[in-house]
């Protein structure tokens, strides 16, 4: 059985310490899906997020950001395996220290950064779930995170920066 590489990289910044995935190509930014394994919003997106890496590999690196703070190994395991998830994407917040620093809140969360670390993007995937317990009858009319990655690759304004993402909350 293959082991798990988690790929941890501490980055010194003024006054804190902060740790990130350690960034697989130079591309021109970084998009996080911060999850937990045990949410279902988690693993209805996990694909559609595969997907959109596939799309955009070339100019971005894609991670699945796991709080694990309350997660055993093997959780996170048996997720990456019935997903999957390939390992190099994997990023194992232990402590919930990248979660808390980048304000995630709920499970799933999607988080684009340009190469200095600034946030470019934060909230829902799309609007396919409207409220907790209610999803559309059609998966997606409005890709808020896909737009936001074309917007930001063409070097325009992102018109909707911020969606509130729906979901799990992520215990700190």
């Amino acid at each position: 059985m293959k082991s798990i590489n988690y790929i941890l990289c501490l980055f010194a910044f003024v006054g804190c310490s902060q740790v990130w995935p350690k960034k697989i190509h130079q591309k021109k930014g970084q998009v996080f899906m911060v999850m937990v394994p045990d949410c279902p919003l988690s693993q209805s997106y996990s694909t559609p997020f595969l997907r959109l890496k596939k799309k955009y590999e070339n100019s971005l690196d894609f991670f699945l950001v796991v709080p694990a703070k309350f997660y055993q190994k093997n959780e996170i395991k048996n997720f990456i395996n019935m997903y999957n998830i390939p390992e190099n994407m994997l990023f194992i917040d232990k402590n919930n220290q990248l979660a808390s620093e980048i304000n995630a809140t709920i499970s799933p969360e999607f988080f684009l950064f340009d190469s200095a670390k600034n946030v470019k993007y934060q909230g829902a995937f799309d609007d396919w779930v409207e409220d907790l317990g209610s999803k559309r009858i059609v998966r997606k009319t409005n890709n808020f995170l896909s737009l936001a990655i074309d917007s930001f690759l063409n070097g325009t304004r992102i018109k909707n920066a911020y969606k509130q993402a729906e979901g799990c909350y992520i215990e700190y």
